[in-house]
């Protein structure tokens, strides 16, 4: 049967997200900022080691091991590793030229939902960052899996507790930690776990409009943003490049979100941008237009947060500046 996918950042008491030292399974470094509840969140390795054990359940972490995420490929012991996308797999990513970590550490995500050979949807945590997150990740031409051009993908550890059945039946996507009346949907086409008004979304290549008219193929190509919401009508309007406008209902079930924009009681924080050039964007996500760029490793307040295409995650910039990937700057509250 399928494991069940993790929609939601462990509660209180999961040990496989919590340090030896406190009661927990784990061994790895506390996170940074440190989760009142989970102490080695939040970090994307001590999230990827601590989940890709507890979808085994084994009761202690018996795989893996809490290095810097671009070596887990040389900690994997007997996992095996390939480059096909599946279920309960960590994804690695290599950051920089070596493997030294002087150029960077890396990063480490589990594949929660196959989608399809090139598309995959993962449950991640990042140091200096969020202590959880969920994500659809694409291939795309790069090979690189939505992280930036500093990043190389060097492929997947393959996780012992999932067997072909598991593989073949991955279609419970309750979390781990919600009861059967919280459990959420599966669709189609995996859309959106929750789609909201002013969320930037993509339509399924099997849509049709609400009233059951065919889509036309140039709408299907553009990303469109949510006006509104009624139970599975969703109305979509503007594209999200700002040439089109077209205001229709399409069924949720069509529906899967590319930016996933956090606002509402969100509390701004400043970081400090660690590339020597940092491309601001109209919108969250390589896909958006550039509208300049950071060459002084700068200091700056984000005031909103969203999923978006290149990488892990996005910040928007005070006063309408734009948006940056948070993968390049270091949070410092």
């Amino acid at each position: 049967m399928g494991f069940l996918i993790r929609t939601e950042k462990p509660k209180a008491g999961n040990k496989y997200y919590i340090r030896k030292a406190n009661g927990g399974y784990s061994n790895a470094i506390k996170g940074y900022p440190t989760d009142k509840d989970c102490d080695v969140l939040s970090n994307c390795v001590g999230y990827s080691y601590g989940r890709f054990n507890e979808i085994g359940g084994y009761g202690y972490c018996k795989y893996l091991a809490p290095v810097n995420a671009e070596r887990f490929m040389l900690y994997k012991g007997s996992c095996k590793s390939g480059n096909e996308p599946k279920p309960g797999a960590c994804m690695v990513w290599q950051k920089g030229n070596t493997l030294s970590c002087n150029d960077g550490a890396g990063h480490v995500a589990i594949v929660e939902k196959v989608i399809s050979k090139t598309e995959v949807y993962t449950s991640e945590s990042g140091y200096g960052g969020k202590a959880f997150w969920n994500q659809t990740r694409k291939k795309g031409a790069d090979g690189r899996w939505g992280c930036g051009s500093g990043y190389k993908f060097l492929g997947f550890i393959y996780n012992p507790a999932v067997n072909e059945e598991t593989i073949k039946n991955n279609v419970n996507i309750k979390n781990n930690e919600t009861n059967k009346n919280n459990a959420v949907k599966n669709t189609s086409n995996t859309s959106a776990l929750k789609i909201k008004k002013g969320d930037i979304v993509k339509i399924a290549a099997n849509a049709t409009y609400y009233n059951g008219q065919a889509i036309p193929g140039w709408v299907k190509s553009k990303n469109w943003i949510v006006k509104s919401i009624s139970n599975d009508r969703v109305v979509i309007d503007k594209a999200a490049d700002g040439t089109n406008s077209i205001n229709s209902p399409v069924n949720l079930k069509f529906l899967i979100v590319v930016n996933n924009t956090k606002t509402a009681g969100f509390k701004p924080y400043n970081v400090k941008v660690t590339a020597s050039c940092l491309n601001k964007r109209k919108g969250a996500g390589t896909n958006f237009a550039k509208i300049g760029s950071i060459t002084n490793y700068g200091t700056f307040t984000i005031v909103s947060e969203s999923k978006g295409t290149g990488a892990a995650l996005w910040g928007k910039l005070k006063d309408k500046d734009g948006w940056i990937a948070l993968d390049f700057t270091k949070n410092i509250g």
